[in-house]
């Protein structure tokens, strides 16, 4: 059986994420999809509601069947490692994401050289979107409605007030 993991922080979760994960369990007999944690951030969501609102959102698009969601903490590499995973899936955007996963995928190899990292571009309806850009829209009162479910911008809106 071939395992999958697509890492990311998900705060919160948008459609562009889903697509992701709806494509990459396409590809794999199972995906782990991670919410890691990341010290460089500061989100605004925990790391449990984060899992919480991504399971919901792969339970409503009926894709839970080869989909886990977990948490995770420290080095990819190890993460991946410590679950048997050698396949590392990772959306990408623009020339920036390419660059920079590009060198992450290097990193991930030194660490653990049974990783591979496959990088998927994003759809282009998602192309220009990402969380940062949810949570500054929805910050100054903008309408979100068309990033996420429902229920992410409901939970986005609770938490900016």
């Amino acid at each position: 059986m071939k395992s999958a993991i697509y890492p990311g922080s998900f705060d919160p979760c948008t459609y562009g994420h889903l697509n992701i994960i709806q494509r990459a369990a396409q590809l794999t007999d199972k995906l782990v999809v991670a919410v890691m944690r990341n010290s460089d951030k500061a989100p605004l969501f925990s790391v449990e509601e984060r899992v919480e609102l991504l399971q919901h959102a792969i339970d409503d698009m009926n894709l839970s069947e080869n989909i886990e969601v977990v948490s995770g903490d420290g080095l990819l590499a190890e993460f991946a490692r410590g679950l048997d995973i050698c396949v590392i899936i990772k959306g990408i955007r623009d020339a920036g994401d390419l660059q920079y996963e590009q060198q992450m995928a290097l990193v991930n190899q030194a660490i653990n050289p049974e990783l591979t990292t496959v990088l998927l571009p994003a759809d282009i309806k998602w192309v220009h979107f990402s969380s940062r850009l949810f949570k500054e829209v929805a910050h100054y009162g903008g309408n979100v409605a068309h990033f996420a479910p429902n229920y992410v911008v409901q939970a986005v809106e609770h938490k900016m007030k």
